[in-house]
């Protein structure tokens, strides 16, 4: 999957398809019919077979240049060597690719960047900006089933075999070196940079055709796998929505192109083809689940470190639009803490009182992070609150004793 973005027409076609596709007015907008929109599911099947080598010289190179990259990204810093995140999304995958299961091996890579990719010799890896956007175990899945839809029909090498140039070969390596060179870029402004135009231009950037294919193929391994169907047009209008907030809060009136949609269909047609097939595939009566609990556990000893990423990207707009998003399920010491923190890191006129009210929310809460507690003192501090402020920054003491600021802290107290 890689991020063009959609016409602001679109945007509003795929925030209002839920609504039609109530109304029953998606599939007549699609110009699918159901019989159309079986024939096309029962068409599609895998055209890998489980254990699958190579028998091309070219196919055999491009798997060596990916078993060597699959080596860096396992011993690279920006690795999430988390075993039950991991093990959760693997499972996650098996679960959906069937009888393909044994050649699938599932990595998170540390980058708030939303993408997930599949290799051909069966490497997926999930970045850690695309779990931070998923609201559920079915909306996560419904990207896995995408990328599981370009394996099996193996659009990787459909895509390889026509974008062999050198640009499409240093914008490959540029993604892998960037993973697997270090954790010193996890929050680099450029280096995030670098990592989207790459992807955008990598070799196995899609036709739209093929996207739309693996939609399709997407859907239908998501439904056979019990997941709700509307999950995938759930997720796509987050992301429009997502990336409209980021637009409106920078002042712009177009949206920042974006690395999610740069090879999807950029028109309405997309969200609306989404929303018909899941009605299509609801039509049976079967009972789905969402699978939101599951997600919440595997993704909750690590939302910590990927919101602070993303927060330090400082795009304030898609911040607190993801912050929102993860709001719906209650508000908590950390959320609001970090919407302190976007607020302190944009800077302008009044948000230095946002910031400082968003602070104080948090240490109204129990579970508040020991940050809170420092940024709330200083803010404080800032407002001539002195006594109050020093108090803060002592509880922030008594909760992390062996903070790294602990000097500059004790220093403050002594003012």
């Amino acid at each position: 999957m890689t991020v063009s973005m959609l016409s602001r027409r679109a945007m509003l076609g795929g925030m209002g398809a839920g609504c039609l596709c109530c109304a029953g007015g998606v599939r007549a907008a699609t110009g699918f019919s159901a019989d159309a929109m079986a024939s096309e599911m029962q068409r599609l099947s895998p055209l890998v077979v489980p254990g699958f080598r190579p028998g091309d010289n070219d196919e055999r190179g491009l798997w060596q240049s990916l078993e060597k990259a699959e080596a860096d990204i396992a011993d690279s810093p920006l690795r999430v060597r988390d075993p039950a995140l991991e093990g959760y999304v693997q499972r996650l995958t098996e679960g959906l690719i069937g009888d393909n299961k044994q050649d699938i091996r599932c990595y998170i890579v540390r980058q708030p960047v939303m993408n997930a990719s599949m290799a051909p010799n069966g490497m997926m890896q999930v970045y850690s900006g695309a779990l931070l956007r998923f609201r559920d175990e079915a909306e996560l899945a419904a990207v896995l089933g995408h990328e599981c839809g370009h394996y099996l029909r193996r659009h990787q090498i459909s895509s390889w075999r026509q974008r062999r140039n050198a640009a499409a070969w240093t914008s490959f390596l540029t993604v892998g070196l960037t993973i697997a060179g270090g954790a010193a870029g996890i929050n680099n402004g450029s280096t995030i940079q670098s990592l989207n135009e790459s992807l955008a231009l990598s070799i196995f950037q899609y036709q739209r055709a093929q996207e739309s294919e693996a939609d399709t193929y997407g859907l239908k391994l998501l439904e056979a796998a019990g997941y709700q169907p509307e999950a995938a047009s759930q997720f796509w209008r987050g992301m429009i929505a997502e990336q409209s907030a980021g637009a409106r809060m920078r002042g712009q009136r177009k949206e920042r192109p974006s690395i999610l949609f740069a090879s999807h269909p950029s028109d309405e047609s997309r969200m609306f083809t989404l929303a018909a097939e899941a009605q299509f595939l609801a039509a049976s009566g079967k009972s789905y689940r969402d699978g939101r609990a599951a997600y919440h556990a595997a993704l909750s000893p690590l939302i910590s470190a990927f919101l602070d990423d993303q927060v330090k990207l400082n795009d304030p707009g898609a911040s607190l639009f993801i912050i929102d998003r993860l709001a719906t399920d209650g508000w908590n010491g950390l959320l609001h803490y970090q919407t302190g923190e976007v607020y302190r890191l944009r800077g302008e006129s009044g948000d230095g009182a946002l910031a400082l009210a968003a602070y104080r929310d948090a240490v109204g809460f129990a579970d508040a992070p020991a940050q809170a507690y420092r940024a709330f003192g200083y803010g404080l501090l800032k407002t001539g609150a002195g006594d109050d402020g020093k108090a803060q920054l002592r509880r922030y003491l008594a909760m992390a004793p062996q903070a790294d600021d602990r000097a500059m802290i004790e220093f403050t107290l002594n003012q």
